[in-house]
């Protein structure tokens, strides 16, 4: 049931897209209400009252924005309001597994579990999306969204893949630290992950990639060009991300061949150019993708909205033409409200980083600073910050670290 519990916090969508049935608030709720009857509720001190803090101080802001705007909007009061259910459901989670005795590790293990079993619904929905496809589209709200890229039991392509390279960068740190059987199964259901970020979504994958690539040359020179001990921890990861990929690829019937064919070009688009040598970037979908976003670049004409917003999401009666976070953030709570946010964020990072980073030998810090960087950079193509699934699995590190560092030095105390 702790695998199934899990998942949901990460996972869980607003069934059939109402809104009253988002399954992650439900869940939230349940077990605030589970760990205060029995007891389970650890006492809140400054490292985990902080994000309570911000969320009040924001519905606060919010209110105000709202009131002193021409457009009686709630949605950013809402998305607060949602914080605060979903943080102290995550945080309640957290001391239920913790009294139940779950360290840090054991609770990363799980989140990884739960992205590879999300990966093959994604996998599955890609491949029958006449069939598999439509139920999953239709549990989540969106049974009459186009089919050409997947979401999952989630209704966001770059929120998405940032879960997904979440888990795959975890599995990378999870196989140095971990029992043979678990590394064995680690290594065998990598590829699948990044096969679902592939499907998912372009840029967040080569990101993603491209993070791991950062992570493997800092590695090797903090292994202090140990080659042997590089390729012993990584090489049949990888090996394994070409044989895997290929052995599913060549099971597929020919017309689901002709769709990976076609997506993982779409994924792919500019490596090949460079291998090819095309000089011509603005053909690629990537380069096509950048003129797309400059239409959604633009900022409120008045002062006022620019610096403090004016409490609308874009989404409601007032529609803003732009997919962009930055933008619909700065319409929602201003520069001031980003920036705060931004600050925040980082605030929350370096918390759990410096946790990681002095309680573990291993390289978990590296999960938070992927994180963040990932949330920053992508809430340039479309708003991430604070959203459901990004959120869920930032507070269950934030947490998770903070309640390691609790056990550790309650062992400590009693030696």
């Amino acid at each position: 049931m702790v695998f199934i519990y899990l998942f949901l916090f990460i996972y869980g969508p607003i069934l059939f897209g109402y809104g009253f049935l988002d399954i992650i608030s439900i869940l939230s709720l349940f077990f605030l209400c589970v760990t205060l009857k029995r007891k389970y509720f650890i006492k809140l001190n400054d490292y985990t009252r902080s994000p309570l803090m911000f969320f009040f101080v924001f519905i606060i802001y919010s209110c105000i924005v709202t009131l002193f705007s021409e457009r009686f909007e709630l949605s950013f009061v809402f998305k607060f309001v949602r914080c605060i259910v979903h943080y102290l459901g995550i945080y309640s989670f957290i001391c239920w597994l913790y009294i139940r005795k779950y360290n840090f590790r054991k609770i990363m293990y799980l989140v990884y579990l739960s992205v590879v079993f999300h990966s093959c619904i994604m996998i599955l929905q890609y491949v029958f999306p006449s069939s598999f496809g439509k139920i999953i589209l239709m549990i989540s709200g969106y049974d009459n969204a186009k089919l050409y890229r997947v979401t999952g039991l989630t209704v966001s392509y770059n929120t998405l893949n940032i879960v997904q390279g979440f888990g795959l960068f975890l599995g990378v740190l999870l196989v140095r630290d971990t029992v043979f059987k678990r590394k064995i199964l680690i290594i065998l259901t990598w590829p699948l992950i990044l096969l679902s970020m592939i499907v998912a979504g372009r840029t967040s994958a080569i990101l993603a990639i491209l993070f791991l690539l950062i992570y493997a040359v800092w590695n090797f020179f903090k292994m202090k060009f140990r080659v042997g001990s590089f390729f012993k921890n990584y090489f049949p990861m990888f090996l394994c991300l070409i044989i895997i990929p290929v052995f599913i690829y060549d099971s597929l019937p020919s017309q689901t061949k002709v769709k990976f064919d076609d997506v993982t070009f779409y994924a792919f688009d500019e490596l090949i150019s460079v291998v090819e040598g095309k000089q011509d970037f603005d053909s690629t979908y990537g380069g096509k993708t950048s003129e797309d976003l400059q239409g959604h670049l633009f900022l409120p004409e008045t002062t006022s909205v620019l610096m403090f917003g004016m409490g609308t999401n874009g989404r409601e009666d007032f529609y803003i033409p732009s997919d962009v976070g930055y933008v619909i953030w700065i319409f929602g709570i201003g520069v001031f409200g980003i920036a705060i946010v931004i600050i925040w964020y980082i605030k929350w990072a370096l918390r759990s980083f410096n946790i990681l980073r002095v309680y573990f030998a291993e390289h978990y810090y590296w999960l938070m600073i992927y994180l963040l960087s990932m949330i920053f950079i992508l809430n340039a193509k479309e708003q991430v910050f604070l959203a459901r699934h990004g959120f869920s699995i930032f507070f269950i590190i934030y947490l998770s670290a903070y309640f390691e560092k609790k056990n550790i030095n309650r062992y400590n105390s009693k030696v």
